[in-house]
């Protein structure tokens, strides 16, 4: 056979395309070429010839090179083919052939069509659909799956499928109605059926093949049982056993409670209701509490009165009687005298130690009787024109003199012990100053038209400023407060016609007379504007119209006479807050309870004020206070 070689099948090639000869080898032969060589074969001319001479590269001449370079192609110098036939030698696969180029003289492997058929799987059964694939056999392994759980498939070169019987392997049947399925001749067979039972009396229970168990609700009302003791009356609904609970009723007694106990079908039981609060229907006990058994059970009344003068008893009907007695009583110490029993009462009379000074704190003691104990309070020593007294020794002491002074050049300051300060208006028309004379104990500019007569001023004269009483307009005088008001009060008094309402507050006030509630009703029904005009109005009118005896003062000092002082000028100057105070009794008992405080023990005055709060509603110690800052600011 020719010699034929692949450059893919020696182990070097030299780069065709870059001109480089063959490289030699150490294999002891080389396409069937002896050791040495190199890749041509001595001898032969270039056409082919037998010359019948050899060249050949020893080992002292490595750098000989053969005369004939291999073709640009993959293959390398052979002895050349002449037909196909000499490339037989060549053939790969069942899909590849040899071919010779004739025109080359060299073999080449060509792939068959692909899709031709290939005779590689020819004798294997388990190899189906071969074909050619870019020169390779391709191919499918036969599948020998028989479907069966209970057979073991496999599959023979020589023989092909084998699906071989089993037994004794789990399988599953297909069915969800048998259980514990095995392999038996290969078969799949189960003896176990599903059991389907929902001990439930209200379901159908079936089994379906390919569902398994099917729980199917019966007809409703269809009567049952669910087995409780406390359920009665039952039927089937929507597949369920439903019923009522049973109603167990209780007994006679407060102190026991019916109910129904399902466990160990005890059924209705009657359970005490240990320390539940009852009424055992007896007047003579107290604090009934039911027992734990169930049994209500009071406390034995005590029906003392703390008397002496009464015998103390229980009867089971009427309850504590208290029956009046004669015994002595009384005068077993120093802070009684004896007495006897008579109508409930004794005719014993406590020992009045009560000295009458606030200084001192009087009590009585059973063995030594009436006890006096000094005290550090403030308090009054009967003089108005000093202030701040506080007990020394048992005494009350004077404090610092009242400073009667208000600042006002038209008023003469006086203190009287019993009444206190006093502010009498100057003479008439006496200068105060700044080319103003004195008028009411007000310092005014003596002009005509400015609401007050000057000395020389009459009716003539200036008919704008009169008529006057002593220099200012009497209450009763409407036609002169109207004048003043205009002149002194002009703004507010605009004020007080432009609110919707201030008319209808000043006529239902005037009709209430000395009604101070009816005047607090008034100002309640009335325009929260309309009314706070009404207020500044009547401050103004009486600041400048109204001759008083607080005008042009200041209260001062202590006592009674600066209560009545601070209380006229309320009255006149705080008129809305005194109405509301005078018409709420609530608001009083705060005013009288604050003003005591203040007359106590300075350390205890907080304490005081806090328990003054409680005996008004929250709207009478705001009053108060919207009072206290009113008389504050006109008044002190």
């Amino acid at each position: 056979m020719p010699w034929i070689t692949l450059c893919a099948l020696i182990a070097a090639c030299s780069d065709p395309a870059a001109g480089g000869d063959v490289a030699p080898t150490d294999d002891a032969a080389v396409n069937g070429a002896p050791a040495g060589e190199t890749g041509d074969t001595a001898g032969r001319s270039a056409d082919g010839a037998d010359t019948g001479a050899t060249d050949v590269a020893t080992a002292d001449a490595p750098d000989a090179k053969p005369d004939i370079k291999p073709p640009v192609d993959i293959t390398v110098p052979n002895k050349g083919c002449a037909n196909d036939a000499d490339c037989s030698g060549l053939v790969l696969t069942s899909c590849q052939k040899a071919q010779c180029k004739v025109a080359d003289g060299l073999c080449e492997v060509v792939n068959l069509p692909d899709s031709a058929t290939c005779l590689d799987a020819a004798n294997d059964l388990c190899k189906v659909d071969a074909m050619c694939k870019a020169g390779a056999c391709s191919y499918s392994l036969k599948s020998c799956d028989d479907g069966n759980a209970c057979t073991e498939d496999a599959c023979q070169p020589a023989g092909g499928c084998s699906n071989q019987k089993l037994d004794k392997k789990i399988c599953t049947d297909g069915s969800a109605c048998t259980v514990g399925a095995t392999c038996v001749g290969g078969e799949c067979k189960s003896q176990n059926k599903l059991t389907c039972d929902d001990k439930n009396v209200c379901t159908g229970d079936s089994c379906d093949p390919k569902l398994g168990c099917v729980f199917q609700a019966v007809a409703d009302t269809l009567p049952c049982d669910d087995g409780d003791i406390c359920i009665e009356n039952e039927s089937c609904f929507e597949g369920k056993c439903v019923g009522k609970p049973k109603v167990c009723t209780s007994g006679a007694s407060q102190c026991k409670l019916a109910k129904c106990v399902s466990k160990n079908n005890q059924g209705c039981t009657e359970a005490a209701l240990v320390g539940l609060p009852c009424d055992d229907g007896k007047p003579c006990t107290v604090i009934d509490i039911c027992d734990a058994a169930g049994t209500c059970t009071g406390t034995p009344l005590k029906c003392d009165d703390k008397n002496p003068c009464t015998d103390d008893s229980c009867d089971e009907k009427t309850g504590c009687k208290h029956a009046n007695n004669s015994k002595p009583c009384g005068g077993t110490d120093a802070c009684a005298t004896a007495g006897t029993c008579a109508s409930g009462k004794c005719s014993a009379t406590p020992t009045n130690c009560e000295d009458g000074n606030l200084c001192t704190e009087n009590g009585c003691d059973k063995l030594l009787g009436c006890q006096a104990k000094f005290i550090a309070a403030a308090c009054f020593d009967g003089d108005v024109c000093t202030e701040n007294d506080a007990c020394e020794a048992g005494k009350c002491k004077a404090g610092s003199s009242s400073k009667c002074d208000d600042g006002n050049a038209c008023t003469t300051d006086t203190c009287d012990a019993k009444k206190g300060c006093a502010q009498t208006p100057a003479l008439y028309g006496a200068d105060c100053g700044g080319g103003k004379k004195c008028a009411v104990g007000l310092c005014l500019p003596d002009d005509c038209g400015d609401g007050w007569c000057s000395p020389g001023e009459d009716a003539k004269a200036c008919a704008k400023d009169c008529p006057e009483e002593g220099g200012a307009c009497a209450p009763t005088d409407g036609a002169c407060l109207a004048t003043c008001k205009a002149a002194k009060c002009g703004t507010v008094d605009t004020a007080c016609k432009a609110k919707a309402g201030c008319a209808e507050i000043g006529s239902c006030i005037g009709g209430c007379g000395t009604d101070y509630k009816c005047q607090v009703e008034c100002l309640k029904t009335a325009n929260a504007g309309a009314v706070q005009a009404q207020a500044f109005y009547d401050q103004c009118m009486q600041a400048f119209c109204v001759q008083d005896s607080w005008i042009g003062k200041k209260c001062t000092g202590g006592g009674p006479q600066y209560v009545s002082c601070v209380e006229a000028c309320e009255s006149a100057m705080c008129k809305i807050n005194y109405l509301q105070c005078k018409a709420s009794a609530g608001c009083l008992a705060v005013r009288n309870c604050l003003q005591a405080c203040n007359a106590g023990d300075p350390g205890q005055l907080l304490g005081c004020i806090a328990g003054c709060k409680t005996k008004g509603s929250a709207e009478d110690v705001t009053v108060n206070a919207d009072l206290d800052t009113c008389s504050g600011k006109y008044c002190q």
